[in-house]
């Protein structure tokens, strides 16, 4: 299942890139996802890791994003440190366990985008709107032909 929704996944991605609208894809760094045939062919594409430490968070949590017709120069942040950030030069908090506050799982308490990284990629996406507005009308008047 999972083979088939990440081929599916690419697929709108490629479909995206033909149509010239901006459009990502994201998984942690270290996904098996990235290593599968339509990553490894679509890694043409703007690339990009960022780690949540550098986006104000106490966790790295290493993040992968591939992108298309999308700038995303601005969101990428990483840490030089391994078990130290390299921004706070604090320790960096493991995700493991639960959150004695709240009984939460660490994972499930670092799932949300940091509020920045939110922010920057709705920018990216604001912008490359502004920007392909004419390319899309162009497109809807002249719409390519796809396999």
């Amino acid at each position: 299942m999972g083979n088939l929704l990440a081929r599916f996944s690419f697929g709108l991605l490629t479909l995206a890139r033909r149509l010239q609208l901006p459009a990502t894809i994201e998984n942690p760094a270290g996904s098996r996802l990235w290593q599968l045939p339509p990553a490894t062919q679509a890694q043409r594409w703007q690339e990009y890791s960022i780690d949540f430490c550098q986006w104000g968070k106490p966790w790295k949590k290493s993040t992968r994003f591939l992108g298309v017709n999308l700038d995303l120069v601005p969101i990428g942040r990483r840490c030089a440190g391994r078990s130290t950030c390299c921004r706070t030069k604090r320790p960096h908090q493991s995700l493991t366990g639960t959150d004695p506050k709240t009984g939460h799982f660490w994972t499930a308490v670092a799932e949300p985008y940091p509020k920045g990284l939110a922010q920057a990629l709705a920018g990216a996406f604001a912008h490359s709107h502004g920007r392909s507005t004419a390319q899309r009308l162009w497109l809807v008047l002249h719409p390519p032909t796809l396999p």
